[in-house]
């Protein structure tokens, strides 16, 4: 899953908008991809989880009926963990400004941890209760004439202070989540990734040279044990390699840095 996704909710095909302004624009861009498979690993966590799913149910069709939002409380509460996770990892992350990445593509929920009707349920019950703020994403491959981009974008969401302030009430802060919640990270399936404007990676002879360069780099150093004398725990799974500037003809002589996974 890419920032290109054609699969959006007919409420986030908004219009083409004023370019966001550039110092707001690099936080954004760093904004780290949610993983939504993190699960409680303390009593605090659980008792987190338990409060904001109670005070904060998902919301209910005016023809719904009441028993199947409790049927389906297990799962709403996992994503609620999952969702208070990663934002508050977010927060701890120094270059994205507590800004998250979020897919509004059903497609990508499929199997999932966390699947899109309670996803879609968390994020909608806690931006009417004022606990996230969003930046609307955008499609990209817009309609001829259209003055919007190219590329699309993904949404982005950010916990506001009152959620912060409620996460804080259970002895849970950005600086302590990895404490409180067991994350499990994926490396992504593809290796090789261009950006600037972000495109699908092309199957081509030189990309398949490079992506078993960078899986064999991974799996050496699977086979080793990373220490630091401040962090003793490092978390990194592999690595990718992020190019840009792709047009026609390109070369891959541009941009091609190594990129730990996860991305925290």
């Amino acid at each position: 899953m890419t920032e290109n996704s054609d699969n959006w909710e007919p409420h986030e095909r908004l219009a083409w908008q004023a370019k966001t302004p550039k110092k707001e624009r690099e936080a954004l861009d760093n904004a780290p991809l949610a993983t939504l498979r993190a699960i409680p690993a303390s009593s605090s966590a659980f008792m987190l989880t338990s409060d904001l799913a109670e005070r904060y149910p998902r919301p209910q069709a005016a023809k719904g009926k009441a028993y199947a939002r409790h049927k389906t409380l297990v799962d709403y509460a996992n994503a609620v963990g999952a969702f208070i996770a990663d934002l508050l990892a977010a927060v701890e992350r120094d270059r994205s400004e507590g800004w998250l990445m979020c897919s509004h593509d059903k497609g990508d929920y499929t199997g999932q941890y966390v699947k899109w009707r309670m996803f879609d349920g968390v994020r909608t019950a806690w931006l009417e209760a004022g606990l996230i703020e969003h930046k609307p994403g955008y499609p990209g491959r817009l309609e001829f004439g259209n003055p919007g981009p190219s590329s699309g974008k993904l949404t982005r969401y950010r916990a506001t202070p009152r959620l912060l302030e409620i996460a804080a009430g259970h002895g849970i802060t950005p600086a302590n989540v990895l404490e409180h919640f067991k994350f499990e990270f994926m490396m992504p399936s593809e290796l090789i990734r261009l950006t600037k404007p972000p495109e699908p990676t092309p199957n081509t002879p030189r990309v398949a040279e490079l992506r078993r360069d960078v899986a064999e780099l991974n799996a050496f150093f699977a086979k080793q044990t990373l220490t630091h004398p401040k962090h003793p725990t490092i978390k990194h799974l592999g690595w990718i390699r992020i190019f840009h500037a792709y047009t026609k003809g390109y070369r891959w002589n541009k941009g091609g840095r190594l990129y730990s996974q996860p991305r925290l």
